[in-house]
């Protein structure tokens, strides 16, 4: 589940496809932006190649 207090906004790097991919994901899935930073998104989710979201838990 996403917070909606975790993380700072930031503006989408468009360098990266995957945090773009994994963003629009988030919202579609989840209902809301994702505000968290490039690094810290990328250590917690990943995408399929068929396009699933998988949600990394520690």
């Amino acid at each position: 589940m996403i917070s909606q207090n975790e993380g700072v906004r930031c503006q989408m790097n468009d360098d990266n496809p995957g945090t773009f991919q994994i963003r629009q994901k988030i919202s579609e899935v989840f209902g809301g932006e994702c505000t968290m930073n490039d690094d810290l998104l990328l250590k917690r989710y990943r995408m399929t190649s068929d396009g699933d979201l998988i949600v990394i838990v520690r």
